[in-house]
């Protein structure tokens, strides 16, 4: 079974992968739970969904500038 660990911290950038707060370059950490959503339906319209999806939020304070939408596209169901 593959599992996808994607990674969100409050020093993240959304326009990175998601990848682990340890990798450098454009592999690395989002900033925000709506980047990870709007990942995996990136994935589900590329028909390349993983079996199993784990989604680490680091600690701090994260701001919201607006609200988290989830759309029937976020829907892995």
């Amino acid at each position: 079974m593959e599992t996808l660990s994607l990674y969100i911290s409050p020093d993240g950038n959304d326009k990175l992968d998601g990848g682990s707060p340890e990798n450098k370059g454009a592999s690395g950490p989002m900033a925000s739970l709506q980047a990870a959503f709007d990942r995996l339906a990136s994935l589900k319209r590329q028909s390349v969904m993983p079996d199993d999806v784990k989604i680490f939020v680091r600690g701090g304070t994260y701001t919201l500038t607006k609200p988290i939408v989830l759309k029937p596209a976020h829907s892995f169901v």
